[in-house]
């Protein structure tokens, strides 16, 4: 069980390392985002025809984006919310192991009142005292009438 909690341990502490990581990854991302979308002017784009058509499609695309950061933004809430209950079920397991062999430890540190019986080995089974009937050496005599 010692391998199962070591090995536990040390994913989760790879996937806190991860969600670090996507979280700075993700915070510079939006930096840049916010960059963009706060250089979005009336200065930025004429009013021309196609210019502003493609300034509101661009406008739309900058939108969905900012949507998808916060789906993600959400999501990296989940996974560490679901880290912290992994950790505190793996301390809780931890505590659980530590307290049972505690337990083993002060057992087999203290002697019994009353020794367990000695239970004498098959080979050292003592022979029977008495032969059985059909032991016999000699063959019976047959008797005739």
């Amino acid at each position: 069980m010692a391998d199962t909690l070591g090995h536990s341990s040390e994913l989760l502490a790879s996937r806190l390392s991860k969600l670090i990581a996507m979280h700075d990854t993700l915070d510079a991302e939006e930096r840049g985002f916010s960059d963009v979308v706060l250089a979005q002017t009336t200065a930025v784009w004429s009013n021309v025809g196609t210019t502003s058509a493609f300034a509101q499609k661009y406008k739309a695309s900058l939108a969905d984006l900012h949507s998808g950061i916060g789906a993600l933004r959400a999501r990296l809430l989940v996974v560490r919310e679901t880290l912290i209950q992994n950790a505190t079920q793996l301390d809780l397991v931890d505590a659980n192991v530590q307290a049972r062999l505690t337990e083993l430890a002060a057992r087999l540190d203290t002697p019994d009142a009353t020794p367990a019986p000695a239970t004498p080995a098959l080979w050292a089974t003592p022979a029977p005292t008495a032969p059985a009937p059909w032991a016999t050496t000699e063959a019976p005599k047959p008797t005739f009438k």
